[in-house]
């Protein structure tokens, strides 16, 4: 609809240890805390996808979400 969405899959993470693609619950929630703190700032909107293991990001301009307490 914008034209400038993307996608991010978190289904699996490059460990540099093993070399190896694979999946970290840890990986995934930092990615999504991050993602979350980005959208506070009003970066993009954001979606997270189950069936297809991915964020979808999308720039727009928008406004800042309220602070929580």
């Amino acid at each position: 609809m914008y034209g400038t969405t993307v996608d991010i899959s978190y289904k699996n993470f490059y460990c540099t240890h093993s070399k190896e693609l694979v999946y970290n619950q840890e990986a995934v929630r930092t990615l999504t805390n991050v993602l979350i703190e980005m959208r506070k700032e009003c970066k993009f909107l954001a979606v997270r996808e189950h069936k297809q293991s991915c964020f979808h990001l999308t720039v727009v301009v928008c406004q800042p979400l309220p602070e929580e307490n």
